[in-house]
């Protein structure tokens, strides 16, 4: 075995061994109460799950292309084609971890995250050493397909991990999440993580399966207080509804189409958008960073009006 085998055989003991020991504490942890969450808490969970999920995609595009590469199914597809998509390393993942870390009831979602990250540092690494010894144009590999395959693999394996602890998590919070949203990514993942290769269409091209599908904007009914700023003024407004790439606001101070303007949600973040067009006391802004599918603010539920 190389040093590349090596590595996956001891992360693979590592986990055998972690889940054998989370097993053996779940009654214990059956007993906490998940209700005590902080809203903070509640955000963090929500941003790592949307994270996860847009982590997820690329993840399942490099495994497609990994398994498919050492198929030989597809000999038009370039091995170089793995470098176009290996994600980088997610610092919203450290971030959360810290931020999650003080609370013993989230201790498994923050070592299954640690694990994802363990796993997407070396799959990166390994794709790397992979690319370099395909440009010398060797015919001994230092770090063979199979191994690059594989450890991609691992990482939608450990991603699906993430995912379904934190949905469960936040469920026992009283904060379901519309799992509906996540199906096509979450499918991706589970085809990926078995060996196949759901992204390679039979021509051997590169796609994913339902993006046209999903650049269809989906609106969300909200009714969410928020501090609207435009240039040194700043008012109260109330956000209507949302998609990824627009908001819809009432407001009662005019503003401009054209204007840039700044929307400070009540989670502490804020987008930032232009404004499209002005009507009755409502205006229409879109983003100049669209938010992910799986973003929080996209995961709300519009309150009953009393």
């Amino acid at each position: 075995m190389n040093y590349a085998e090596d590595l996956l055989t001891e992360l693979a003991q590592a986990e055998a061994f972690d889940q054998w020991r989370r097993g053996s504490a779940s009654a214990a942890r059956t007993e906490i109460s998940m209700t005590c969450l902080e809203p903070s808490e509640v955000r963090e969970l929500a941003l790592l799950r949307a994270e996860t999920l847009n982590i997820g995609i690329v993840a399942s595009v490099v495994a497609s292309v990994a398994n498919a590469l050492e198929s030989g199914t597809f000999p038009q597809l370039a091995s170089t084609s793995i470098g176009t998509f290996v994600p980088n390393q997610s610092s919203l993942f450290e971030a959360v971890i810290h931020g999650l870390s003080a609370n013993t009831q989230l201790s498994a979602i923050v070592q299954l995250t640690q694990s994802l990250m363990t796993h997407m540092l070396l799959a990166q690494r390994l794709s790397s050493a992979f690319l370099a010894s395909a440009d010398k144009n060797r015919d001994e590999k230092f770090c063979p397909i199979d191994i690059v395959a594989d450890s991609w693999r691992r990482v939608c394996s450990a991603s699906l991990k993430v995912h379904q602890s934190v949905t469960d998590c936040m469920a026992e919070a009283g904060h379901e999440c519309p799992v509906e949203v996540d199906a096509g990514t979450l499918e991706l993942l589970r085809i990926a993580s078995h060996g196949g290769w759901p992204c390679i269409t039979c021509t051997g091209q590169i796609s994913i399966p339902g993006w046209a599908e999903r650049r269809v904007e989906a609106r969300v009914e909200l009714h969410v207080p928020v501090s609207v700023s435009s240039g040194p003024a700043s008012f109260p407004a109330i956000l209507e509804n949302a998609t990824a790439a627009g908001l819809g606001l009432a407001a009662a101070v005019g503003v401009r189409e054209g204007s840039e303007l700044q929307v400070h949600l009540p989670d502490g973040r804020t987008l930032t958008g232009v404004v499209r067009w002005v009507r009755s006391g409502k205006l229409g802004v879109r983003l100049l960073t669209p938010m992910s599918a799986a973003d929080p603010l996209l995961c709300l539920t519009a309150p009953s009006p009393h």
